[in-house]
């Protein structure tokens, strides 16, 4: 084969190569990306009172501080459930 026949079936061994690359890179972000905005839900920060803390009555308030916006239709509070669900 001569040098030019070489250049080129290296050529094309390298285009094949770099398509492969970018066709599984492609795949790869397909299957990754669609999970990434599920970090974006709103997470518990703090609150008042304290995760785990135990109290001896009902507080008259609780406070929530997060991390983001939670996602609830304008309108619709959030609620508080007690150990039996209520």
């Amino acid at each position: 084969m001569t040098r030019w026949g070489v250049s080129v079936v290296l050529a094309r061994a390298m285009a094949a190569a770099i398509v492969a690359v970018g066709g599984a890179l492609a795949v790869v972000a397909l299957v990754a990306g669609p999970a990434a905005p599920a970090g974006a839900h709103a997470k518990v920060a703090g609150s008042s009172p304290a995760a785990g803390e135990a109290v001896d009555q009902a507080p008259g308030e609780v406070s929530l501080v997060l991390t983001a916006k939670p996602a609830t239709v304008e309108g619709d509070p959030l609620m508080v459930y007690g150990p039996a669900g209520r």
